[in-house]
């Protein structure tokens, strides 16, 4: 038997053509960015002139500093002598308990005492440029001594410049339970001034010579030129 006709195999059909892609659109040409303006040149500022130069004021030379004399009216206290209180001989109307002394340092020890006094009444004192301090207390304002004053014919106690305060001459009192009367050379304080003195009870009368500078009394009373 002859063999089955083979049958052919079915045609293979032709796979569909292919679609070419769209042209690409090219892009756009891009516009130039516009030129930028330069900016205007700056003007320099204009050159600042230096300010002139400041002279330095001249310097100024201190004053000397003024040094203040001493005093010649004081009261109580204790004054260094040629700085504080000039030398001299002074006066005060003085009071009930006027005490002075003069001093060879300001270490307040009794050895710088060169003289001192207590008084009642007016006071007179020499303060010598030697001196270094002078103590006062109770005395109150001491001033320099004059030269001419009122002379008093009767006076109490107290020192007195014998041809300033009162005049040469004899004068008498009645005296007390404890008169104490000097003449002096001078009014230094010191023993070595005195010419003579006493000490009375009762009356005394008195010769107070023209070579006498001072005189001191107290606890007499009453003197009176005779």
């Amino acid at each position: 038997t002859a063999a089955p006709a083979t049958t052919a195999a079915p045609a293979t059909t032709a796979a569909p053509a292919t679609t070419a892609a769209p042209a690409t659109t090219a892009a756009p040409a891009t516009t130039a960015a516009p030129a930028t303006t330069a900016a205007p040149a700056t003007t320099a500022a204009p050159a600042t002139t230096a300010a002139p130069a400041t002279t330095a004021a001249p310097a100024t030379t201190a004053a000397p500093a003024t040094t203040a004399a001493p005093a010649t009216s004081f009261g109580d206290g204790n004054w260094v002598v040629g700085k504080q209180v000039a030398p001299g001989t002074y006066q005060t109307q003085g009071g009930a308990n006027c005490y002075w002394q003069r001093e060879s340092s300001l270490s307040g020890s009794f050895s710088s005492i060169i003289s001192n006094n207590n008084v009642v009444g007016p006071a007179i004192v020499t303060i010598l440029s030697s001196d270094v301090g002078f103590e006062t207390q109770g005395c109150g304002t001491w001033t320099p001594l004059g030269t001419s004053e009122q002379k008093l014919s009767s006076f109490g106690d107290g020192v007195y410049a014998v041809g300033v305060n009162i005049v040469p001459g004899t004068y008498s009192t009645s005296g007390g339970a404890n008169c104490y009367w000097e003449t002096d050379l001078n009014f230094l304080g010191s023993t070595s001034s005195i010419i003579a003195n006493d000490n009375a009870v009762g009356p005394v009368t008195l010769t107070i010579g023209s070579n006498v500078v001072g005189f001191e009394t107290q606890g007499c009373g009453t003197w009176s030129l005779s």
